[in-house]
């Protein structure tokens, strides 16, 4: 359930996991890295450790600069701080690391949105459509992956003004489940306007 909750505003991809032709050894000091800058925003979310969490991430990065995870969570710290310009750098990384993810296409047309672009975020958000179909026409219907990019593309669906094919995809999500917690999230997405979930993105 926690990672439709999380997936909700930020289309994270269901596998987070680093693509990497570094070597080993700076792929696990990156790694090691990243998870103390989590632990540490664990113990305590407030402005002081996630600035010094940034740092930790920083030194990740430069210690492979391909390492997916650092980029995601500076990202995550970056908008939270509500350093969106610098987010929406980190963002593109990203997208330089996952060309392909429809999630980050996705959250890169909401940045675009809260940047009053328009015309780029609907670009972003027609190019995670057709990624998303790509992906639910070659996995199985009956994964917890399946169900998060179906979430995501109803959302991203909704984004592109295509409100009745929202509709439908929640309602077919719906129908394949039984668990109250998750009928009533997704029953809660149905009833929230594009503008709601925009304004729940840019809340920091």
């Amino acid at each position: 359930m926690q990672k439709h909750l999380v997936g909700l505003m930020c289309f994270i991809p269901f596998f987070i996991v680093s693509c990497t032709n570094s070597k080993p050894d700076a792929t696990l000091q990156a790694k090691l890295l990243t998870d103390s800058a989590i632990n540490l925003t664990k113990a305590s979310y407030s402005s002081e450790s996630l600035q010094a969490a940034l740092g930790l991430l920083d030194n990740a990065i430069a210690h492979d600069p391909t390492y997916y995870e650092a980029y995601w969570n500076k990202l995550m710290y970056q908008n939270q701080l509500g350093l969106r310009d610098d987010a929406f750098r980190t963002l593109n990384k990203l997208e330089e690391l996952r060309p392909y993810s429809p999630d980050l296409k996705a959250t890169c047309g909401i940045f675009l949105l809260l940047r009053q672009d328009s015309i780029g975020a609907m670009k972003k958000f027609e190019e995670a459509d057709i990624l998303f179909d790509n992906i639910l026409d070659t996995i199985k219907a009956d994964n917890d992956p399946y169900e998060t990019y179906s979430i995501n593309k109803a959302i991203n669906l909704r984004f592109l003004n295509k409100e009745h094919e929202a509709q439908i995809l929640f309602d077919s999500i719906y129908s394949r489940h039984d668990n109250p917690t998750l009928l009533a999230f997704i029953n809660r997405l149905k009833q929230m306007s594009k503008g709601e979930m925009l304004h729940r993105f840019g809340v920091n």
